[in-house]
């Protein structure tokens, strides 16, 4: 079964759709991979984590929750 939250693309300079694999990412429950293109150098990753499930996680409500919390940002200034 296809996991619909991250996609696997070519570089989006050449259209290469053979880069290096570079390094292995977890976020969350997904594997991400930072991988350089063989043609061009360009870095990306990829699978990376769908449009979809980017406007999920960056939603306005999800950063109002974030900066509602007091927790969230400690300041810690020492003159």
């Amino acid at each position: 079964m296809k996991n619909q939250n991250i996609e696997t693309i070519n570089c989006c300079i050449c259209n290469n759709n053979k880069p290096k694999k570079l390094k292995r990412i977890r976020f969350r429950n997904h594997s991400l991979r930072l991988v350089k293109c063989k043609k061009c150098d360009l870095m990306f990753f990829s699978p990376r984590l769908s449009e979809e499930y980017l406007k999920i996680l960056y939603c306005k409500d999800h950063f109002d929750q974030l900066t509602n919390n007091q927790n969230y940002i400690k300041e810690d200034f020492h003159e």
